[in-house]
Order: structure tokens, then C-alpha cells, then sequence
């Protein structure tokens, strides 16, 4: 199963762990994206062969499950800021 996290703080990797833990993916099927760009080095060496990604830059998710990990109050601002697409499926 392909899984895109969506704010890769300490929710976002809590679950990323989780989920190659239990083996529900494999680290080339997870997408983490971060909002601070600041954090991508630390997240890849966190998780080799996972992509990782910076919440501005433009891409396309192309995952089964996408998981939204933010604090209740940055909510909005993900919501409104996405710069990226969703594939259709």
C-alpha cells in the first residue's frame, strides 16, 4: 500500500515508524512531507528509500492512503496552502 503523510513532525513520524514497523508498507511506498524544508535531510536519513518532501515545493501524490498528521490549529493553513495534486484514483 502506498501511504503519504502529510506533516512529518512528531504524529506524522510516530505513524510513518508504525507503519514499516508492522510492515502495512514498504519504506519505498511512504511519502513524508514536512512543512519546514530545514527538516528533510533528518527525515531521509530517518527513513532511507522513503521520498520525502517539502510542503511548498509542486509534485503529485500518488498514494492509496493519505494521512493528514497536523495540529488542529495549522489545519486551515495546510488546507488553504496546498500546492501540490492529488491523482484522480
Amino acid at each position: 500500500m502506498k501511504i503519504a503523510v502529510l506533516g512529518a513532525g512528531n504524529m506524522g513520524v510516530s505513524f510513518s515508524k508504525s507503519f514499516l514497523k508492522y510492515e502495512l508498507t514498504k519504506p519505498e511506498n511512504l511519502h513524508l512531507i514536512t512543512r519546514t524544508k530545514s527538516n528533510l535531510e533528518k527525515i531521509a536519513e530517518e527513513f532511507p528509500g522513503a521520498q520525502v518532501s517539502a510542503f511548498d515545493e509542486e509534485f503529485s501524490i500518488d498514494s492509496d492512503l493519505v494521512i493528514i498528521a497536523v495540529k488542529p490549529q495549522d489545519f486551515q493553513f495546510v488546507a488553504e496552502n496546498i500546492s501540490f495534486q492529488f491523482n484522480e484514483n
